[in-house]
């Protein structure tokens, strides 16, 4: 069905299924590590003063993602916002100075939501927007659309290891969690929808017993990982009969006023997100303080939620009890995306957007140890590690004017190394993404930023 991924020289590690790159979908893969391997960070030691970062910017509105493919080739989703009647496009630009080389018809979409593009082991782009998936050349022009069977916004794609394309579309029935994230009583939850990534053909849909607004993700055993509105469900595709009921965890809802998880990080022996999402779709610029129980001194506070996972037949649902870590201990709280796993250095990182907290963990001293190091810091997007030098690429959004920043910290220590304002008049909840000349890209919904490391 596909054909083989192209050698590389940036040596990365292989997403099977994906196109052979160093960053060939968002979070560098679908365990969402979004940890960067076969590439070389610009924000090591060098002395800042003598070696400044430089910036460059451009407006896009509706940016929402970079990603790598060959050698030299960076593309970025963008969309419109707002509305029913959204498009998306994809363009293919230039890695230093970001402007557009080739780019994408426009794209149908539908109703808004961030959506994701990705690399193909097969050579071809991927885009899933709105309640569409687009095939696209790497000259950016359109092979195939399908639209999806729901009316409803799907929020990105993963690419399971034999190539096959899989979505979700958005939605919960939690109370008070928003309109457009809202599902309609005909449907029982969420629906995966698995596609031939050659003719985008639906192979088969399976339907989660519950709405699921986090993206999916895929463990190591090539199952489906979709954290529900109160549970972690697990969809093995190579059952005889992937359409039947999924497995689960049991409930991560065991607090007042806890709401749904996030994005799940996958781990070989855990599965990794936060918490009290709900809320975060009301975000206006800066999701300081707008969690839905922000206010209230009772509820919950945010929670780094850890899910230990058996082998690849699991046990009952009693068997897999959730552990949880409080981000900064403070009621309420609000995020939009998942934590950082550094595997290597045995560090987790999480954050609390509603109570600007940024903060980091050793694993193995356990749930109820105290973090590693702990900033006040209104960071909302996704995370980026670069697993040799150990510096993590964070956000920063200043209230006070009105203008977002990256920070680059050593993971270990939590010591700021430098950072850089990008321009952005509102926060960036999006994805960050390696360059390929010792660079980092970074998104809003305003533009694209590329930070780099002035030598010579």
């Amino acid at each position: 069905m596909m054909t083989t991924a192209l050698e590389h020289p940036a040596n990365p590690v292989p997403n099977p299924g994906y196109f052979l790159s160093p960053w060939p979908g968002e979070d560098g893969g679908p365990q969402r590590l979004a940890t960067v391997r076969g590439l070389t960070t610009p924000f090591g030691t060098e002395d800042a003063t003598e070696h400044p970062l430089t910036v460059t910017s451009r407006m896009v509105l509706g940016a929402t993602m970079c990603v790598l493919r060959d050698p030299g080739e960076v593309y970025l989703l963008a969309s419109s916002l707002g509305g029913t009647d959204t498009t998306s496009m994809v363009e293919r630009i230039d890695p230093i100075t970001l402007n557009t080389i080739e780019a994408s018809p426009t794209l149908p979409g539908g109703l808004f939501w961030p959506g994701g593009l990705a690399c193909h082991a097969n050579g071809s782009l991927y885009v899933t927007y709105g309640r569409w998936c687009h095939r696209l050349a790497p000259d950016c022009s359109l092979i195939s659309s399908i639209e999806l069977p729901r009316d409803r916004p799907y929020n990105s794609l993963v690419i399971l290891p034999d190539g096959t394309l899989v979505m979700k579309d958005i939605g919960s029935r939690m109370e008070n969690d928003g309109r457009l994230l809202h599902l309609p009583d005909s449907v029982g939850g969420s629906e995966l929808v698995f596609l031939d990534p050659e003719d985008l053909t639906i192979l088969h849909r399976t339907e989660l017993p519950e709405g699921s607004v986090a993206r999916l993700s895929v463990d190591h055993f090539g199952r489906i990982v979709a954290v529900g509105d109160t549970r972690v469900w697990f969809v093995d595709p190579n059952q005889e009969h992937p359409e039947s009921e999924p497995i689960s965890s049991s409930t991560y809802l065991q607090y007042e006023g806890q709401t749904y998880g996030w994005d799940p990080v996958v781990t070989p022996d855990a599965v990794w997100f936060l918490d009290n999402g709900a809320g975060s779709e009301d975000m206006a610029g800066t999701g300081n303080f707008v969690g839905l129980h922000t206010d209230d001194p009772n509820a919950s506070p945010l929670h780094l939620v850890q899910l230990s996972v058996p082998g690849q037949s699991p046990a009952a649902n009693a068997a897999w009890p959730p552990n949880f870590r409080n981000v900064c201990g403070r009621p309420g709280g609000v995020i939009a995306n998942p934590p950082l796993i550094d595997v290597d250095r045995d560090i987790v990182v999480g954050f609390d957007s509603g109570h600007c907290t940024l903060a980091a963990w050793r694993i193995s001293e356990g749930v109820g140890s105290n973090p590693m190091w702990s900033h006040s810091q209104a960071h909302g997007s996704h995370l980026l590690l670069w697993a040799a030098e150990g510096v993590l690429v964070s956000g920063h959004f200043d209230v006070a004017t009105g203008v977002d920043s990256v920070v680059f910290r050593d993971i270990e220590t939590g010591a700021e190394l430098d950072r850089a304002t990008t321009g952005s008049p509102v926060q960036s909840v999006l994805f960050p993404c390696p360059g390929w000349h010792q660079d980092v890209y970074t998104v809003s919904f305003t533009g694209v930023t590329r930070i780099a490391r002035q030598r010579g």
